[in-house]
């Protein structure tokens, strides 16, 4: 193959993950204004996908043999993610609870990378 069709190749490519992109970005922004728009129905339904997320680790932790410290880590989220929800429109982002959730989910990931490798 010559150096023109790869020169276009990758400009197509380069050219499609900049449309995909660009795609996600609106998709995300029509999202967020749903979310604005029906604050009442995305904190009813942020807080039982929570619930339903947290009743999975604890059925895990309970039945499965899993790692325990990657499980303590995900009910912890859970628990710190649901008083995040309560404040749900007006999110403080100074406060350890909307904070710390990422930390752990980090440490949790770190943890997860060694264990595996």
């Amino acid at each position: 193959m010559g150096w023109a069709l790869s020169l276009l190749h990758w400009t197509a490519f380069f050219i499609e993950i900049i449309f995909a992109t660009v795609c996600i970005a609106s998709g995300l922004f029509y999202l967020t204004n749903i979310i604005e728009e029906y604050t009442q129905i995305s904190k009813t339904v942020f807080k039982w996908v929570n619930i339903l997320v947290g009743v999975t680790y604890v059925i895990l932790f309970l039945f499965e043999d899993a790692g325990f410290l990657s499980l303590a880590c995900g009910i912890a989220t859970c628990i710190l993610a649901y008083l995040v929800i309560q404040q749900f429109p007006d999110i403080d982002m100074l406060s350890p609870s909307f904070y710390f959730p990422y930390r752990i989910n980090g440490g949790k990931s770190c943890y997860s990378i060694f264990l595996f490798y």
